[in-house]
C-alpha cells in the first residue's frame, strides 16, 4: 500500500475519534444540565408545598359559647263550651312575658376570602344548640290553685253529712278544682344560619383583630300548651256530687328566621388558636304557627293560645378559631 494513502486513512481515522470524543463530552454535559434543572425544579416543587397558605386563603374552623336572651309572650283564654256544665267563675284570659337566658353552643366553618368582592369577606356556616335556663309552666289563665282530680276525688270520698243539718259538704268546699291554661317552652332549641365574615384589618398573612358577621339565621324551639278544667256540682243527699273535668294538651314546634349581626373582638391568640369576645343580636320572626284553639274530649271548655310573632335576642360569648386552617 502506498505510504501517502495509509497517511490519508490515519487523517481520517483520527478525525473521526475526535468527533466522537467531542459528541460524548457534550451529550455528558447536556444529561448533566437536565439533572441539575430537574433538581432546582424539584427543590422548587417541594418548597412551594411546604410553604403554609396564606391565612386569607385557609378554611377556618370554630366553637363558640354563649347566652342569648330571650323573651317570651304568651297569651291565654279558657272558655266555656256550649251545654258545658262549667261554671262562669272558671272562664277567663291572661297573659305572662318571661325573660329566660340560653346557653349556646355552636360550629362554624368560614371560607377562604372572597378576594373579588369588596373587603373581601369569608362565607360562613354555623348551627348548633340552645339550652334554655331554670324555666318553669307558666299559668296564663284560670283560678289560683292547681286542677287536680286525684285530690277532687278523695275529698268527695271523704265527705260526711254534717251531725246536726244531715247536709254533706258544699261542692265548691272542695279542693283540686278550677281552671288553669298553660304554657312551657321546652328546654332544648336549635339553629342554623349562614352569613359572611368581614375581617380587620384585611391582610392576607395577619390575624385580624375585629370582625363583623351579618348573618340570616334559623331557630327552632317547642312549646308546650295546656289547658285544664275540673269543677264539682250537685250535693247529697238531694243531688249526688257531679265532676265536670276536660283535660287538653298541644304540643308543637316554633320556627323562627331572621337576620342579625355578631361583633367579634379577638383577645388573644395561642399558636393557631385565637380566642374572640363577641356580641350579637338577632332579629327573629315566627314563620309557623302563632295562634292555637283546641277543646277537650269531653266538650267542657276550648283553650286559646297565641304566642309572639317577632323577637330581639341579644347576646354574647367567647369563639375559638383555629386558623391552621383545613
Amino acid at each position: 500500500m502506498r505510504p501517502a494513502l495509509i497517511r490519508r486513512i490515519a487523517l481520517v481515522a483520527s478525525m473521526l475519534s475526535i468527533a466522537l470524543a467531542t459528541s460524548v463530552r457534550a451529550k455528558d454535559g447536556s444529561e448533566a444540565s437536565d439533572a441539575r434543572d430537574t433538581n432546582r425544579t424539584s427543590a422548587a416543587k417541594e418548597t412551594s408545598a411546604s410553604a403554609p397558605k396564606p391565612i386569607s386563603k385557609r378554611w377556618i374552623p370554630g366553637i363558640s359559647a354563649g347566652l342569648i336572651v330571650s323573651g317570651d309572650h304568651v297569651d291565654g283564654a279558657i272558655d266555656s263550651m256550649a251545654g258545658s256544665t262549667i261554671g262562669l267563675g272558671l272562664s277567663g284570659a291572661g297573659s305572662v312575658a318571661t325573660t329566660v337566658p340560653r346557653l349556646q353552643i355552636g360550629l362554624d366553618l368560614s371560607s377562604p376570602s372572597l378576594r373579588r368582592l369588596p373587603l373581601g369577606p369569608r362565607v360562613v356556616v354555623f348551627g348548633g344548640l340552645q339550652v334554655m335556663g331554670p324555666n318553669e309552666e307558666n299559668q296564663l289563665a284560670g283560678t289560683d290553685g292547681d286542677v287536680n282530680l286525684d285530690t277532687i276525688a278523695g275529698e268527695i270520698a271523704n265527705a260526711r253529712p254534717n251531725a246536726v243539718t244531715g247536709l254533706f259538704p258544699p261542692p265548691e268546699s272542695f279542693a283540686g278544682q278550677g281552671s288553669s291554661a298553660t304554657s312551657e317552652y321546652r328546654p332544648l332549641s336549635w339553629y342554623l344560619g349562614l352569613g359572611l365574615v368581614f375581617e380587620f384589618p384585611d391582610r392576607k398573612d395577619e390575624d385580624p383583630a375585629l370582625k363583623l358577621r351579618p348573618f340570616a339565621s334559623y331557630v327552632g324551639e317547642q312549646i308546650h300548651l295546656k289547658g285544664s278544667v275540673a269543677e264539682v256540682t250537685g250535693r247529697p243527699p238531694g243531688t249526688p256530687y257531679l265532676v265536670s273535668e276536660g283535660l287538653a294538651a298541644e304540643r308543637d314546634i316554633l320556627h323562627f328566621v331572621g337576620p342579625g349581626l355578631d361583633v367579634e373582638l379577638v383577645v388573644a391568640s395561642f399558636a393557631n388558636t385565637t380566642f374572640s369576645l363577641f356580641g350579637t343580636v338577632s332579629f327573629l320572626w315566627n314563620v309557623g304557627d302563632s295562634s292555637y284553639s283546641f277543646s277537650d274530649p269531653n266538650g267542657i271548655a276550648r283553650y286559646d293560645f297565641e304566642v309572639d310573632d317577632f323577637q330581639i335576642r341579644p347576646g354574647g360569648g367567647i369563639r375559638m378559631a383555629w386558623r391552621g386552617g383545613l
